[in-house]
């Protein structure tokens, strides 16, 4: 065993009070340096090699469309498509006024190019249809046009009704329930306005969500502890100007990378402060209990605050910022750093109650325990040293950190807290050093039976073990409630307009068009769309059914004036009048065409009108006010838009608008083929035959799906070599450091045990690993052999003493130190960031499976192996 560290404490006992200084100006000294330097990367991508091939892809992916990259997806949604259009235009719009927060804006359908040729995108036949459509509801339209006024609407709907009485065949049952539908919301004082869209194309499903998408390009602040934090404020603020808000049936979310980085960022960071406080109190509680001394206490707190600020300015230093795994760093050094000023304190307690001053107990208990805590130390740093080869950067960087955080806080532990306690008053009364209780004799009474049971547990483990796996998806990390998550799974699921999707790259248009129809025939891809899709077929049929439209329609869709309710006198009388042909119609027999909206309709009208009728005269002109604004606000968009697409004209590749073709051939000549899943990539089997399938006719494919199956691949990959990495070199360790060789199989077997236990766990709970828990194994190796160091120590050096075993202050100091490890990793669970919670969750059910095994399976195979030899 290591014998030199306690000569770092009799240093400092020379000149307590300068060491204190020293530290006092060291910590002074980060505070400033972290408060201009501390940096964060929120990019999940970057903790993962760049030298990895996919990783290539992507970055050349990147370098080619820079402007594909930190985007947001805007999500309005309203109760109609026309509210939908109608915001994300307003939104849009106001958007292009903020160049200083947002550098580019892409408006997809909403492009004006788009909006103005939208009608050359669909299928001949679907457009025939719509022509059918537009011509039956083009009496409505050219009255409403000349005169928007609640009286021309139910005018019209009059006219319509005397047809039908007339025997002619009137298709205006979808305006009968749209209008009713209307009346009946006012009436009830819901929300409901007419869409006029979906009057012009009756054949649209009801049932589909009316969102509209854009991707707007926000200016990012990394000097920001959240980088996008201005820009979604005035996105947020837009909004609500706009009254795009819930009120008034629209809802606007926002998702892509930019979103979902700054809404996990926000997780992580509320959920690491919380944990951050928990653990301070919690730590602080059980010192009380295990210390039971507030020198001791305050001594403790006092090391553990300067090797945190410490550790933090180091990571700085060494890795330049942290990343969304290495920031839980300061909850990792809490839990563990603690342990090493724990069994000191511990072990100064004892040495008090057998020598004569403070300063020898001081260094009594550096020459007891000083030894197996540079083990200890040494063998925890290991266990995250081994996360530095990895190809998993994020958790290497945390490796470094953490790994020399324990190196920091075993040398605090040895000169900031012996000086400390040398100038502070030595602790009063007698301390309880052992656990005490009859249990704790269990293992050496009975030690046959409780290695059976471990066998049992074992044995169980292992079969476990095939059921073990691991869940690949990012989204699961993340807060589920936050809304960019749920934004984005809507729109995976949908279909509609779904950020996730597979890019290729090809050096010719040509060439990426003939991979894009190979694509098509794979029946997980739903489309493959190049430059070339851009250019619809069959323009020449098409332009001659929009032209036979604006025959039909005339020419200057214009409406004279904004919509309004008009005369109140004029459109009551508009309305009983409606009312009253309905009435009679509905009287002349049986089997009317229409009966059901007919009926609908009279009731409705009928409805608004005993309810208006219980207002005050001087609230009819409001009343109407909000009537109009339900049926005829809607108006002026949809006419301006059909009046837009009437003007489409004919055009070829080339005359595609640069902002538009940009998006699918780089600067460089190359273009982009970009590959839409139709399975739900929710479903990670489904994830992943979309991308295993589009990669076997593509290799160099790359985006967001890739990275979610192949750094899935790359970290199950990085930790296997890390957990057999930290088994070896703390094995070596051991063998080089610890007196005996069979020591090291003492060590290690509680804890492989422990491991099992773990990993077996996470299938009983349907706690899956993931790149953020799966941490957990490959440090407790590092964590788990202390205890089993510090109590093998002890075993030794009790060969004279014949105090049993567990009764000793250094079972009670692993008891402690467990304890605070636990509590400091489970409040971890309690972080808002899935990804955190399962990582406190399984890193505090494997401390305590290794303080269970270190308590009861190591002293049961000691009691078989009989008394140890002496060590000092």
């Amino acid at each position: 065993m290591l014998k030199s560290p306690s000569l770092l404490t009799r240093l400092a006992l020379r000149l307590p009070l300068a060491v204190v200084l020293a530290v006092v100006a060291a910590c002074w000294f980060s505070v400033d340096y972290l408060s201009t330097d501390l940096r964060f990367n929120t990019d999940t991508e970057d903790m993962l090699s760049a030298e990895l091939d996919w990783r290539r892809n992507n970055i050349r992916l990147d370098q080619a469309f820079p402007q594909e990259d930190d985007t947001l997806t805007v999500v309005v949604e309203g109760a109609t498509p026309d509210e939908a259009e109608d915001g994300a235009l307003a939104l849009a719009g106001a958007l292009g006024q903020e160049q200083e927060r947002f550098r580019d804006l892409f408006l997809g359908e909403l492009d004006p190019f788009f909006r103005r040729n939208g009608l050359l995108y669909l299928d001949q036949e679907e457009l025939e249809r719509l022509a059918d459509d537009l011509a039956a509801i083009q009496p409505l339209l050219a009255r409403l046009v000349r005169e928007p006024t609640l009286a021309s609407l139910f005018d019209v709907l009059g006219d319509a009704v005397e047809e039908l009485d007339q025997g002619e065949e009137v298709p205006i049952g979808e305006a009968m329930d749209a209008v009713a539908g209307v009346l009946e919301a006012a009436a009830q004082g819901r929300p409901g306005r007419l869409s006029w869209s979906r009057l012009m194309r009756p054949g649209e499903d009801r049932e589909s969500p009316s969102r509209m998408l854009f991707v707007a390009r926000p200016v990012l602040d990394y000097e920001n502890l959240l980088p996008a934090a201005e820009p979604i404020a005035r996105l947020r603020e837009l909004t609500r100007e706009l009254g795009l808000v819930p009120d008034r049936g629209l809802r606007v979310r926002l998702t892509g990378s930019v979103a979902l980085a700054h809404d996990e960022l926000l997780s992580v960071s509320r959920g690491a402060e919380l944990a951050g406080v928990l653990s301070l109190v919690m730590v602080l509680v059980v010192l009380s209990w295990g210390l039971r001394s507030a020198v001791l206490v305050v001594a403790s707190l006092a090391t553990l605050l300067a090797g945190l600020l410490f550790t933090a300015a180091f990571a700085i230093v060494a890795v330049g910022e942290l990343n969304l795994i290495s920031v839980a760093f300061a909850v990792l050094y809490i839990g563990l750093g603690i342990d090493f000023a724990i069994h000191y304190c511990l072990g100064y307690r004892e040495q008090l109650t057998r020598t004569g001053t403070p300063r020898e107990a001081l260094v009594g208990a550096a020459d007891k325990v000083g030894g197996a805590l540079a083990l200890c130390a040494l063998t925890t740093a290991v266990g995250f040293y081994a996360f530095i080869p990895t190809a998993y950067k994020g958790v290497a960087e945390l490796g470094i950190i953490a790994g020399s955080g324990m190196i920091i806080s075993l040398v605090l532990s040895l000169s900031l807290l012996p000086a400390l306690l040398a100038l502070l008053p030595a602790p009063r009364g007698r301390a309880a050093v052992s656990l005490g209780g009859h249990l704790l004799d269990l293992p050496q009474r009975h030690p046959r039976g409780v290695l059976r049971a471990a066998l049992l547990l074992a044995l169980a483990g292992v079969a476990a073990l095939p059921w073990v796996r691991f869940d690949p998806d990012p989204l699961h990390l993340q807060d589920q409630h936050a809304e960019s998550v749920q934004a984005l799974k809507e729109l995976m699921q949908s279909g509609d307009g779904s950020p996730l999707a597979i890019n290729i790259l090809r050096p010719g248009l040509a060439e990426a068009a003939a991979l894009a129809r190979r694509l098509e025939d794979l029946p997980v891809v739903k489309e493959a769309v190049t430059l070339e899709d851009l250019v619809p077929a069959e323009q020449d049929e098409k332009m001659a059914i929009i032209e036979d439209l604006q025959l039909l329609l005339g020419e200057g869709l214009t409406l004279e004036g904004e919509p309004r309710a008009g005369e109140a006198e004029a459109a009551l009388a508009s309305m009983a009048a409606l009312e009253n042909r309905l009435d009679e119609w509905l009287k002349g027999g049986d089997a009317l065409p229409l009966e059901r909206q007919a009926r609908r309709l009279r009731d409705a009208l009928e409805g608004w009108r005993a309810q208006r009728a219980t207002a005050p005269p001087a609230a009819l002109p409001a009343v109407l006010d909000d009537l109009a604004w339900r049926l005829l606000g809607l108006l002026p968009g949809r006419i301006r838009a059909l009046d837009e697409s009437l003007g489409a004209e004919p055009f070829a590749i080339g005359e595609l608008p640069e902002r538009i073709a940009r998006r699918w051939r780089s600067a460089d000549g190359l273009y982009r083929i970009e590959v839409r899943s139709a399975v739900d990539l929710n479903d990670n089997a489904q994830l992943r035959r979309f991308v295993s399938a589009v990669r076997q006719v593509a290799p160099d494919a790359a985006d967001s799906p890739v990275t979610y199956v192949e750094a899935g691949r790359a970290v199950v990959e990085a930790f296997r070599q890390a957990f057999l990495l930290a088994l070896a070199l703390i094995a070596v360790l051991l063998l080089w450091l610890m007196d005996e060789r069979r020591d090291v199989l003492l060590v290690l077997s509680p804890l492989l045990l422990a491991s099992l236990l773990t990993a077996a766990a996470t299938v009983l709970l349907g706690l899956p690993f993931n790149f953020a828990n799966i941490i957990a194994l490959p440090l407790l190796l590092g964590i788990g052999v202390d205890s089993g160091v510090h109590i093998v120590h002890r075993y030794h050096a009790n060969r004279l003493s014949g105090t049993r075993l567990l009764h000793t202050s250094t079972a009670r100091a692993v008891m402690v130190s467990a304890l605070t490890t636990i509590c400091s990793f489970g409040n971890l669970a309690f972080s808002p960031h899935a990804g955190t919670a399962s990582m406190g969750l399984l890193l505090a059910l494997g401390v305590l499976f290794t303080l269970a095994c270190t308590l009861l399976v190591l002293p049961a195979i000691l009691a078989r192996i009989g008394p140890g030899t002496n060590a000092p």
